[in-house]
């Protein structure tokens, strides 16, 4: 069980810099960076947060074939999980490496990113789900 722990907050903890790194860095990194002003960087800055509506659907479907094809369940929560941080942290990873990106691949690379981004959330919160059973049982009552 305390390998469970260990996935969860390794999860939310990247789910936290990921979000952290779009509301608060983002708009900046657009102007001194990129180039664009505030008011030309709508696009970008509202692409990570539309994305991730259409992963949601794709990860729905791909979790429901993955489990139809004899998947177990939780092998499916990790995948889904370990796809979704490991896409992103390379996305990001490339402004690392590329410190002047160009408009266009900044605008893709955050649009996949906030897609990919979504495919943790059934995983994560099902975990959570499972935990607190778990604690419920264990007699700890208020998680209400």
């Amino acid at each position: 069980m305390p390998h469970r722990w260990v996935v969860a907050c390794i999860v939310r903890s990247t789910t936290n810099w990921a979000n952290f790194f779009s509301i608060s860095w983002l708009p900046k990194y657009l102007v001194d960076v990129v180039g664009l002003s505030l008011e030309e960087s709508g696009v970008a800055l509202m692409l990570p947060y539309i994305m991730p509506f259409f992963g949601v659907l794709v990860a729905g479907q791909v979790s429901d074939a993955l489990i139809k094809r004899g998947w177990k369940v939780v092998h499916v929560r990790k995948t889904m999980q370990a796809l979704s941080e490991g896409v992103q942290s390379m996305c990001i990873m490339y402004f690392v490496v590329t410190p002047e990106p160009t408009v266009g691949v900044f605008t893709a690379l955050m649009a996949v990113a906030g897609f990919f981004k979504s495919l943790h959330i059934a995983g994560y919160w099902t975990n959570i789900g499972a935990l607190r059973r778990l604690l419920m049982r264990a007699g700890t009552r208020n998680l209400t």
